[in-house]
């Protein structure tokens, strides 16, 4: 029993790495040394934990001091070994670092353990078999197999018998059809093959048959007329054409008031002239009529031939000859009515509510925001906000959102209606420009709205013109002197109709919180050879005054609704 409980002790002064200590009385006479365990088997490069204890002449385990050493691979004092990469044995000894052997003992006394290494004994190179195209490349993979099973990484020489193959096994495809061989080789000579079958490319494919010769373009119409016109309409004339394959051709009749743009010039979209107009007979003379004009209007007319379907497939041959035509009747001041001030017969193009940043085809710079105000005046509580932060310098505008290609539906009248409010603090530019929104024409910003009016000062709804056939001009307030109020809603309609040809008969109306502060009869917003449809652009773009000063204080300017209709 007492033998059992001095082994045990000792165990455990091995295991928990604890130097023994020397019992005290007379000195215990040890016999043997032993070093635990006697042998193991560990992989290359691999750690084992050793022991060692002492056995007396009478066959007790006692705890002894010792010196580790090894024959290869490192052993630290705590008897922790850490094999070499070799696969060799090696030799663990434990030698006594006292002598308190037996007095016949003249040396000091050690114990020893055998270290076995795990052996490599194969490599696997992986895919075992491939097929690859000439010149196709697959990456190849070696991996060892030591005695125990387990599977470790080895560095190996690869060849191949066909084709070329790096370093790191990607292999290449010769241009030779056939089987090869790719073999792997690890320094102790062990090695796998793989095979590789290269195949031959596919024949060629037989030259295509030559093109059938292109059909011809359909045929020019050289004798489009205007037959007859009323107060909203043109019945054109024109002799039918070939579509370039035979039959006869479709037609698309394009129209425009003043001076004709093809590119810019709308489709006839009512009566018997509308897109497609089909053909019947080539060579017959045609009639057709398109609906929709203003009264009182010079229209220039213009068609061209072709087959197909428009937008997927249609071939056009050359544009016809053009054709003019006024409308009878006399052209009437636009009436408001009851209520809005938008005239009766007017299509909607769009009302941007300021639910979204980005909603109906409306575009938006990065600095646009929306707020909540729970006293929007048109559809609360979402409003569009731009901000004009302290020191913000004049010339341009915060943020702005803007809709394009209204002009596509060739109205040349125009209602614009917004809702808007600046800050308490407002404070205006010096030069008196306070720009809110713009409207397009002929590919230019023509008409803005401006809060006119510099520092606190009072602001004044003017409209106000640029990039005209006479240049700028400032339409004042010529009906009603009403102030934009800083800090309340404000309700701004306007009605712009476009001039025709060259003339000045362009008019301009509009009106604040419902009362008609402006109108003017005499402008001339376009040339004859300019496009007269508005909204190329329409947008909310507050560019704050010209060049210089600077925004003392954070201000603020929200809109509620943008609304566009026309006719």
């Amino acid at each position: 029993m007492l033998r059992r409980a001095c082994l045990i002790v000792a165990l455990l002064l091995v295991a928990c790495n604890i130097e023994p200590r020397h019992a005290t009385g007379p000195k215990v006479q040890v016999a043997h040394v032993f070093v635990t365990p006697g042998t193991v088997t560990i992989n290359p490069l691999a750690t084992q934990q050793f022991g060692a204890y002492g056995r007396t002449n009478t066959g007790d385990s006692v705890p002894v001091s010792v010196q580790w050493s090894t024959s290869a691979g490192t052993i630290t004092q705590r008897a922790l070994f850490t094999a070499d990469s070799s696969e060799n044995d090696v030799t663990v000894t434990a030698s006594m670092t006292e002598q308190i052997a037996s007095s016949a003992a003249s040396a000091l006394l050690t114990g020893s353990a055998i270290v076995h290494k795990h052996a490599l004994i194969a490599i696997v190179l992986t895919p075992a078999a491939v097929t690859l195209a000439a010149g196709g490349k697959q990456q190849f993979t070696t991996k060892g197999i030591r005695n125990n099973g387990d599977t470790m990484q080895v560095s190996v020489t690869y060849a191949a018998t066909g084709g070329s193959i790096a370093t790191g096994g990607l292999y290449t495809a010769a241009t030779t059809a056939g089987g090869f061989r790719i073999i792997a080789t690890q320094a102790k000579g062990l090695a796998d093959t793989s095979i590789v079958t290269i195949t031959a490319p596919p024949p060629p494919p037989p030259p295509p048959p030559p093109p059938p010769p292109p059909p011809g373009s359909p045929g020019q119409v050289t004798d489009l007329a205007v037959a007859s016109v009323t107060n909203t309409s043109a019945t054109l004339s024109f002799t039918e054409v070939n579509d370039g394959i035979g039959a006869p051709a479709s037609y698309d009749i394009r129209y425009a008031p003043g001076t004709i743009n093809w590119g810019s010039a709308s489709s006839v979209t009512q009566g018997t002239c509308t897109i497609p107009v089909a053909g019947t007979t080539i060579g017959a003379r045609r009639q057709c009529t398109a609906l929709g004009l203003t009264q009182a209007t010079a229209y220039q007319f213009q068609l061209v031939a072709f087959r197909g379907t428009i937008n997927v497939n249609a071939v056009f041959g050359p544009l016809s000859n053009v054709a003019n035509g006024t409308t009878t009747g006399s052209l009437p001041p636009p009436p408001p009515p009851p209520g809005s001030n938008e005239p009766p017969g007017f299509t909607p193009v769009t009302d941007r509510p300021f639910d979204a940043l980005t909603e109906l085809g409306w575009g938006a710079g990065a600095a646009l925001s929306l707020f909540v105000d729970l006293n929007g005046p048109k559809s609360p509580p979402s409003v569009g906000q731009v901000t004009y932060l302290a020191g913000f310098g004049g010339g341009s505008a915060p943020a702005n959102t803007w809709l394009d290609g209204v002009n596509s539906r060739g109205y040349t009248q125009v209602y614009v209606s917004m809702w808007l409010k600046l800050s308490s603090n407002w404070q205006g530019h010096s030069s008196g420009v306070n720009k809110i929104g713009f409207v397009w024409v002929h590919g230019d910003p023509v008409v803005y709205f401006s809060a006119q009016g510099s520092g606190s000062s009072p602001l004044d709804p003017e409209v106000r013109l640029q990039n005209t056939p006479a240049g700028a001009r400032n339409l004042t307030p010529n009906l009603a002197n009403l102030e934009f109020t800083r800090g309340q809603w404000h309700h701004w309609e306007a009605v712009l109709v476009d001039n025709t040809g060259d003339l000045a008969n362009g008019e301009a109306h509009w009106w604040i919180d419902g009362v008609k502060v402006g109108e003017y009869r005499d402008v001339q917003y376009s040339s004859s050879s300019q496009s007269k449809f508005w909204g190329d652009e329409l947008s909310w773009n507050p560019i704050w005054g010209g060049v210089g000063d600077a925004v003392g204080q954070t201000q603020y300017m929200w809109m509620d609704h943008f609304y566009v209709s026309g006719r």
